[in-house]
């Protein structure tokens, strides 16, 4: 669940930003694919970039803080060497696998 902390948030050059300048993406794709996670067990709360507050349990949040770290271990070995995108550990190709199957079930629902 995402909560608006600003009603009257504005982009970085300053501009409102209206909801006809964005496009909807699922909480699990920005848990995975978005920037900085910030864990805040206390407040049953994840933040992104310092600024996008999603509720979370402790156990969900330790569990995508774990899984991001895992993903973006893979993806910055591949980066680094790109011959190794044909050739994935099996170990990482199912983490990258269920990964894909929860980002893809968070859009269908």
């Amino acid at each position: 669940k995402v909560k608006a902390k600003d009603p009257q948030a504005k982009s970085k050059d300053g501009m409102k930003v209206f909801a006809r300048d964005v496009t909807g993406v699922s909480v699990k794709s920005l848990l995975f694919f978005g920037g900085k996670i910030q864990v805040y067990h206390m407040y049953h709360e994840i933040t992104i970039d310092g600024w996008l507050p999603i509720a979370a349990s402790a156990k969900e949040a330790s569990g995508f803080r774990t899984l991001r770290g895992l993903l973006d271990s893979i993806l910055r070995r591949m980066i680094d060497a790109p011959e190794l995108v044909s050739a994935v550990e099996p170990n990482d190709q199912r983490l990258i696998d269920g990964i894909v199957q929860l980002v893809v079930g968070d859009v269908r629902t």
